[in-house]
C-alpha cells in the first residue's frame, strides 16, 4: 500500500498527492492542475530511493470534460 499526503495550493487550483518517503522505495508525486475551458493538467513524478526530493517527470498530460 502506498500512503499519500494531499495538499491544495493556496488558490485551490492545484491538488498534489505525495507519497511518504521510505529508504528503500521510490517516492511518488501526482499533481492535478485546473486549466482553462474545463481542462485538467495531470503530472506524475517519481523520486528514486535515497533521494526522496529528487522528483523526475514520468508522464504528463491533460484531460478535458466533454
Amino acid at each position: 500500500m502506498i500512503r499519500y499526503a494531499a495538499e491544495f495550493s493556496a488558490d485551490c487550483q492545484t491538488l498534489t498527492f505525495v507519497s511518504d518517503p521510505a529508504p528503500t522505495q521510490p517516492r511518488f508525486r501526482l499533481t492535478y492542475v485546473k486549466l482553462k475551458n474545463d481542462a485538467l493538467g495531470i503530472k506524475f513524478e517519481v523520486a528514486p530511493p535515497g533521494s526522496p526530493e529528487n522528483f523526475k517527470l514520468y508522464v504528463e498530460g491533460a484531460a478535458r470534460k466533454k
